[in-house]
C-alpha cells in the first residue's frame, strides 16, 4: 500500500499513485485500438506472410460485420487440392477464355495453388502451357504439366517468352496482376485474351488502351466457376 504524507496537518495522498492509473488507463484504451493481423506484403509463400500486433481495427461501414476472431490458418496447395477453390478459379478463368486444344496459354503465379490448378486444367485441354514462376519452384511448375517454364526473375523475361511463344501469346490466364504483367500484353497476338483473377503483385497498373482494340484483344475478369458450372 501506498503510504500516506502528512503537510501543515492535512493528509495527502501521493500523486505518483494516481500518475501511474493514467498510464494504464491509456495504454489499455490504445491496445483496444489495434488488433494482430497477419498481412501478405509481396507474392509468394509463407516467407511473405508477415504478423502484425498494431494494426487498426477496421470502422465498420453500413452492410459490414465486425468479427473476433480468435484463430486462423492458411491453406496450402494439399489443403486447396481437396475444396473446389483453387480448381473453381482456375476452370471459371479457362472457360472464360475460352481455351482450347493447341492453344498457347500464359500462366502466371504459376507455382500457387490457383497457378497449378490452371496448368494442369490447361494441360488436359491439350494447350501448350508457358508458365511464370521462380527458379526454385520451375521443376514443381514442369511435373504439372507446363510444356515451357519462365524464370519471373530474368531481365530476359519478355525474350524468353517470345522465345517459346514466336507467333505470340493466344491467352494469358492471369493471378498476379502488377507492373511486370502488364508489359506482357503487347506479346498478345490478334484477337487475344487476357483474364485475370488476382492482383497479388498490385492492383493498380498502367498500358496503352490501343494495345486492347488496335488488335482486337479482349480483357477479362473472373472470380469463380462460371454460370453453367
Amino acid at each position: 500500500m501506498a503510504r500516506l504524507q502528512r503537510k501543515n496537518g492535512r493528509v495527502k495522498a501521493p500523486q505518483r499513485r494516481f500518475c501511474a492509473r493514467r498510464l494504464d488507463r491509456s495504454s489499455a484504451e490504445s491496445e483496444a485500438n489495434v488488433m494482430t493481423a497477419a498481412v501478405l506484403i509481396a507474392f509468394g509463400g509463407s516467407d511473405a506472410l508477415h504478423v502484425q500486433d498494431d494494426m487498426s481495427i477496421p470502422d465498420v461501414q453500413t452492410g459490414q460485420v465486425l468479427m473476433r476472431v480468435s484463430a486462423a490458418s492458411v491453406n496450402n496447395n494439399e489443403q486447396l487440392a481437396c475444396l473446389p477453390t483453387a480448381y473453381g478459379t482456375a476452370l471459371g478463368m479457362l472457360e472464360r477464355a475460352e481455351i482450347g486444344h493447341g492453344e498457347t496459354v500464359f500462366v502466371t503465379g504459376a507455382s500457387s495453388g490457383v497457378g497449378m490448378e490452371l496448368i494442369q486444367l490447361a494441360a488436359a485441354r491439350g494447350a501448350i502451357i508457358i508458365a511464370l514462376t521462380k527458379s526454385d519452384k520451375m521443376k514443381k511448375v514442369t511435373a504439372a504439366g507446363a510444356t515451357y517454364v519462365v524464370d519471373r526473375d530474368s531481365a530476359d523475361m519478355e525474350t524468353n517468352i517470345l522465345d517459346a511463344a514466336p507467333q505470340g501469346l493466344g491467352a494469358v490466364v492471369d493471378v498476379v496482376g502488377g507492373k511486370a504483367v502488364a508489359s506482357v500484353l503487347s506479346l498478345i497476338r490478334e484477337g487475344g485474351r487476357w483474364v485475370i483473377a488476382g492482383a497479388v503483385g498490385g492492383a493498380n497498373m498502367t498500358f496503352d488502351l490501343r494495345r486492347l482494340y488496335l488488335h482486337n484483344r479482349r480483357l477479362i475478369g473472373s472470380s469463380m466457376h462460371t454460370p453453367v458450372e
